[in-house]
């Protein structure tokens, strides 16, 4: 669980202070890009913040 919220934070500061593309960032957590896009727009994991 702790190892999922550091990826989440990781994911999150690529989102707000990279250039990463969304499907770049999803294949490095091999997820899909919807799921780096409900992140992005805080459909999920909104309660972790950056």
């Amino acid at each position: 669980m702790e190892e999922e919220i550091w990826e989440i934070l990781l994911i999150k500061r690529l989102l707000k202070y990279g250039r990463t593309k969304q499907r770049e960032i999803g294949k490095m957590f091999n997820v899909s890009e919807l799921i780096i896009s409900r992140i992005k727009l805080g459909r999920t994991w909104k309660h972790i913040q950056v």
